[in-house]
């Protein structure tokens, strides 16, 4: 029992420190896992020193979670491995100090891992491998889950039967919607040439979802959206299978024209919706 923006609540109890805890940690999906509310990013220097901007991060603690500030500074100096490559972990404490460290263990809001090569004099050469993890805020989208794009070359001939796998992790019950662009046409043609793509879409194994697709001689681009209303809190992944269902004259070539003259490339994305309850 608590309150937050009075000094005092009816029965004259003070705010806690731990009440303002809870309600951090109630904002944020994520706030177990110390993620970046803004700012942060870091820079190589001409030293070896990373620069890190100003921020703001949300840290974990036993009541909940608490916002830690930093300001714009250089961490301290790294120190470049003997031979091959190294990952320095830049992050700040619970106290808002930054710190770069190899250790496994962090504690604290990680704003960016960085491979640094034997006898690197600056951290300007070194390169990010790290996704940053932002606050999510309860009820907020997360956009884009996964992704994958087509990479066969325009005129290529589209495999008989193609399958990819799109794995993807939510933090709660959510609605999910897969995209599906086709960009397949038959070969040219004096007329429209005309054939139908099946597609079949399962997710986690389960029963599949299937539908149909025109392809002709034109470029044109087909797309399809599933929704799934409730998808469970963890990882999941959609198998997506493409096959020719049916052409006009059997002997008809099936080809990719996406990436050729402006076309759009075909691609599938899965997307968030929103929480569900």
């Amino acid at each position: 029992m608590g309150q937050l923006g009075e000094a005092v609540d009816s029965q004259g109890r003070r705010t806690t420190p731990e009440t303002a805890q809870q309600i951090i940690a109630g904002q944020y999906t994520n706030s177990q896992s110390n993620p970046i509310l803004t700012g942060g990013q870091v820079t190589g220097t001409a030293t070896l020193a990373y620069h890190v901007a100003a921020g703001v991060g949300v840290i974990k603690t036993a009541a909940g979670a608490k916002y830690v500030t930093w300001d714009e500074t250089d961490t301290a100096l790294t120190t470049p491995p003997e031979t091959g490559t190294a990952t320095d972990t830049i992050f700040a404490d619970a106290d808002g100090v930054i710190h770069v460290t190899r250790d496994n263990y962090i504690a604290g809001c990680v704003l960016d891992k960085r491979t640094i090569t034997a006898g690197a004099t600056a951290t300007s050469s070194t390169t990010s491998s790290y996704d940053r993890r932002y606050a999510t805020p309860y009820g907020a989208r997360l956009g884009e889950l996964a992704y994958w794009q087509e990479n066969a070359a325009p005129g290529t001939q589209a495999a008989g039967t193609w399958t990819v796998n799109l794995s993807f992790s939510i933090p709660s019950d959510r609605g999910i919607e897969l995209e599906i662009c086709q960009e397949l046409k038959t070969y040219d043609s004096g007329e429209l040439n005309p054939g139908a793509i099946l597609w079949s879409v399962s997710l986690d194994g389960g029963g599949p979802v299937r539908f149909e697709l025109p392809v002709d001689r034109r470029k044109v681009l087909r797309q399809q959206n599933l929704r799934y209303r409730w998808v469970l809190a963890g990882r999941h992944t959609f198998t997506i299978t493409r096959k020719t269902q049916w052409l006009r004259y059997p002997d008809t070539r099936v080809v990719h024209f996406g990436g050729g003259d402006g076309y759009q490339v075909g691609y599938y994305r899965v997307q968030d919706m929103g929480p569900v309850e």
